[in-house]
């Protein structure tokens, strides 16, 4: 029978949240997006100096088509995003796990780690 470990693994990605784009301050995208290129503004960074971000993501249908939205919609606020897919969800999972990334998207998931620990994804860490 198998051992395992379980813990929760935090990625900084909160799979649960969902928006609603009826009401404040989510219902006016326009003034959203000029907030943002304000802050941004503000940082240093506009047109001419563009925030350069990479993007990873598993490669799979479900991920990876939200990721080129998000790529396409970050250009509007002065953010460049470089989308690195990575087909083999060990080493997708490996990367987040050693938090070899700046930004990344997930699907909902849990599974053994290959030191044979359970992982959540979803939760914060255990102490």
């Amino acid at each position: 029978m198998p051992q395992a470990i379980c813990e929760l693994a935090p990625i900084a990605i909160h799979r649960d949240m969902i928006i609603n784009r009826h009401v404040p301050p989510f219902d006016n995208p326009d003034l959203n997006r000029a907030e943002a290129r304000r802050i941004m503004n503000k940082v240093g960074h506009g047109p001419d100096n563009r925030l350069k971000v990479r993007l990873t993501v598993r490669d799979l249908p479900c991920v990876r088509d939200p990721a080129v939205i998000l790529v396409d919609q970050l250009k509007e606020v002065y953010i460049d995003g470089d989308l690195e897919t990575i087909i083999d969800t060990t080493n997708y999972l490996l990367k987040v796990l050693r938090s070899d990334y700046a930004v990344a998207l997930s699907p909902p998931a849990a599974g053994l780690t290959p030191t044979g620990h359970c992982t959540s994804t979803t939760g914060a860490a255990a102490s």
